[in-house]
């Protein structure tokens, strides 16, 4: 990821400091960009001793971030808004780690049908996201039962079918 401000990373360092200090998680929390470009953010992490609990992968290959996808206990993705469903859950799924991601409309588009509103959070309250954190590390396996169906429909999406969802968007505007 890259360090904007709709991906809310510093609500998650919030979060996670929750999680270490608070509810005795001890965890490491890995982020896929470069912190120290975000000022607010470095200084945050600084101030709470966060620095060796929170570690910055940037730049990775494919292959090093489906390692780190296997690695984790959990993925978790505080995005305010982003163009579509979030990458991140089936980045996470394919390697068996479920996700718990930010109640946007986007997200909440595409889980409607799944009863899944216990990987779903507020993105900006650090404490909700906390908890949620919480809640996917001691269910781990209950998420992934419940995301799976998920997963599976959308590991049925290819080229082919996206570019028919667009071509039929755009003759619905050009009508």
């Amino acid at each position: 990821s890259q360090i904007r401000g709709n991906k809310n990373i510093l609500t998650l360092v919030k979060a996670y400091k929750l999680v270490l200090r608070k509810y005795s998680h001890p965890i490491k929390l890995f982020l896929t960009c470069n912190y120290v470009m975000d000022k607010e953010l470095t200084d945050y992490i600084y101030d709470h001793n966060l620095q060796y609990d929170v570690l910055s992968f940037f730049q990775v290959t494919n292959q090093q971030l489906a390692a780190l996808y296997k690695c984790a206990e959990l993925v978790v993705n505080p995005t305010l808004y982003e163009g579509g469903f979030p990458f991140t859950f089936g980045e996470g799924m394919s390697v068996g780690t479920p996700s718990i991601m930010s109640d946007i409309p986007q997200v909440r588009e595409e889980t409607q049908n799944y009863e899944l509103s216990d990987m779903l959070f507020d993105p900006y309250d650090h404490e909700k996201l906390a908890e949620k954190i919480v809640y996917g590390l001691e269910n781990r396996s209950k998420l992934i039962e419940k995301e799976t169906p998920l997963y599976q429909k959308m590991c049925k999406r290819d080229w082919k079918t996206v570019g028919q969802e667009y071509i039929n968007v755009f003759k619905k505007f050009a009508s």
